[in-house]
């Protein structure tokens, strides 16, 4: 299922649900496009996608949608069943042990459950949530959906035209994403990781039944390099095996780094069986890297090459990768929607090793995952004193036309944070943060632009793999730097070489890190590794650059909003961007296209300024 849309009513009350909700989806997509209602007792649902009795479950007690795929845990014993399980594995479930049900699953997933008996309805999100549900209450309905688009457009069909949310907004310009459940549009929340909704005669009750501080032992490893190895190996092979739908319906990205060596490690001799792909530019290491290792594995691969006719259709994908993921992305993630509509089509799930090295790796990424402002907030002994000053120190740049009181509502949210305001040791505080919010809604983008066409299969973005993984000694938590480190980063590293250190292509072929992973594992290999690292990391680096897409959206940007056709204070301050900072111009010029698409008022979103003009045209 691409997307759905659920109306939740009393009892007897119905409305019917226009499919032009999802006309955002009808120039992105070639294939045809099927979308089905159905009428429960108390909710409407409309889905957008093919073969509905894969998602859907109906009874005379419960019934059952269920967006994604869940996975009994690791620990689950009870649950009977290896793979994905099915609306009605879920129902029964349901049926059995009620919504404590719930916590013995994983994967990413939404599930609406329309409670019969008891004359109610939940939806559940999983512990790590990178599937959005976005919902809102108005009148005696609740409006909920996996698209902010479709939910903005079947609101506008009801006469509800929804504002700009600034605060949003505000958050977007300081810390690249929103630091809490608000989303663009005012009064519209998203669901968060590891919570419950009941709607219950008209009211909303949220519960979060998912607490990592509680759930992730962060103390220190309690397994040694060679027995942490072995546990992960374990873990992930089960993962794989989980996730994985088979060669006939899922292939394998492979790209030039560690983490999807490690799945063709562990796929052992079923490897030949499935097709492999990397995109990249011609002649860049993205390619070369891949390309040896599927001719030395003799490997079904296929490289998909950001070449002359991708610069051509950039602008028409450039649009689809900021209409599907609601304004989060910008105009340069246009690779991805081009990989993924033009490429692939035979097969509808991808097995990836995404977030396997951001969980590894140190956390030194900056703009990715969490920008200065935010190392800012998270280093401070006062958080919230620390953003007055980011503020002031904003107000002083000439180009903070944002309202008094959206400041003391973001203030008071930094206040009460979580993961932001708590007194937990600096390696903790980071690890939270970013599991929970900033590597979650990074990723999001990806998986959302990539929904129309693939399910992301992502074994090391599980909490059996994480829970696994930091009682090892590998994980950056245990090997905390705010900075990079080279060092630091070699030592974890030697986690993947154990993993692959039986495969000698994958061992001896070097990777985009700069080097061969096998002498990681070879004190005497070291100096070899080290003259590699100097000799390619520089090399690879260059030569993999994408930053061509950054000029192309930028072009697009300025062709949309340039001279003075965007009116009023927001464009005026999109405008002025252009001279002081390339990436805010980027992110919120894609953000601008994304709002006009939507037909989205902006003139009263920011407060107007006589510097816009000035700084626009210096």
């Amino acid at each position: 299922m691409i997307d759905f849309l659920a109306v939740i009513q009393p009892f007897g009350a119905y409305e019917t649900i226009a499919e032009t909700s999802f006309r955002y989806l009808e120039k992105h997509l070639s294939h045809e496009l099927i979308t089905q209602a159905f009428s429960f007792e108390q909710a409407e649902v409309l889905t957008v996608g093919k073969k509905a009795s894969e998602y859907i479950f109906q009874s005379a007690d419960v019934n059952v949608l269920l967006h994604g795929r869940c996975y009994r845990c690791l620990a689950e014993a009870d649950i009977a069943h290896t793979g994905s399980l099915s609306p009605k594995q879920i129902a029964d479930l349901y049926l059995s042990v009620g919504e404590g049900c719930v916590p013995g699953l994983k994967g990413s997933f939404i599930i609406l459950v329309e409670d019969r008996k008891r004359q109610c309805v939940k939806l559940f999100t999983d512990q790590l949530n990178l599937k959005p549900l976005y919902h809102i209450a108005v009148g005696d309905c609740l409006y909920v959906s996996t698209s902010l688009a479709a939910l903005d457009n079947h609101l506008k069909t009801k006469g509800h035209r929804l504002a700009i949310d600034q605060r949003a907004l505000l958050d977007f310009y300081l810390f690249d994403l929103i630091l809490d459940e608000r989303t663009f549009l005012e009064g519209v929340r998203e669901m968060p990781a590891g919570s419950s909704l009941k709607w219950e005669q008209g009211k909303t009750v949220l519960q979060k039944y998912f607490e990592p501080f509680h759930y992730f032992d962060l103390e220190g490893p309690s397994l040694g390099e060679k027995q942490g190895a072995e546990a992960i190996e374990y873990t992930l092979r089960e993962n794989i095996t989980q996730y994985n739908r088979g060669p006939e319906h899922t292939a394998v990205a492979l790209t030039g780094g560690f983490d999807s060596r490690a799945i063709l490690a562990l796929l052992g001799e079923d490897a030949p069986d499935y097709a492999f792909f990397s995109y990249g530019r011609a002649g860049s290491w993205d390619i070369s890297i891949p390309q040896r290792i599927a001719n030395k594995l003799s490997l079904n691969y296929t490289p998909f090459y950001l070449d002359d006719t991708y610069r051509q259709v950039f602008p028409e994908y450039a649009l689809m990768a900021v209409t599907l993921s609601d304004g989060w992305a910008e105009l340069s993630h246009a690779n991805i929607a081009y990989a993924y509509h033009r490429h692939l089509g035979e097969y509808d799930s991808i097995l990836t090793g995404l977030f396997g090295s951001e969980l590894v790796k140190t956390p030194s990424s900056r703009g990715t995952f969490l920008n200065q402002h935010m190392v800012e907030l998270l280093n401070a002994a006062d958080p919230v004193a620390a953003l007055s000053l980011i503020m002031q120190r904003m107000q002083e740049s000439r180009l903070f036309p944002f309202k008094k009181e959206t400041q003391e509502e973001l203030l008071e949210l930094v206040r009460k944070h979580p993961y932001i305001s708590n007194s937990l040791p600096l390696n903790q505080k980071y690890f939270h943060y970013l599991l929970m919010v900033g590597m979650r809604k990074y990723f999001r983008k990806e998986i959302s632009i990539q929904r129309p066409w693939k399910e992301n299969l992502h074994p090391f973005l599980d909490i059996d793999f994480i829970s696994t993984l930091v009682k090892t000694p590998f994980p950056w938590v245990h090997n905390f730097s705010t900075e990079k480190s080279l060092l630091r980063n070699l030592g974890i590293h030697r986690m993947y070489a154990r993993l692959i250190h039986a495969n000698p292509a994958l061992s001896w072929i070097i990777s985009t890190h700069g080097y061969r992973p096998g002498y990681l594992l070879q004190k005497m290999g070291w100096p070899v590794l080290a003259y590699d690292y100097w000799v390619y990391k520089k090399k690879i680096s260059k030569a993999s650059g994408l930053e061509f897409q950054s000029r192309f959206a930028t072009g697009l940007i300025d062709r949309a909003i340039g001279g003075d056709s965007a009116d009023g204070p927001f464009g005026q301050f999109i405008r002025s961007l252009r001279m002081v900072s390339a990436k805010q111009y980027l992110k919120f010029g894609s953000l601008q296209l994304y709002l006009d698409h939507q037909g989205l008022d902006t003139s009263a979103c920011l407060l107007p300024s006589p510097n816009y003009k000035s700084l626009a045209h210096q």
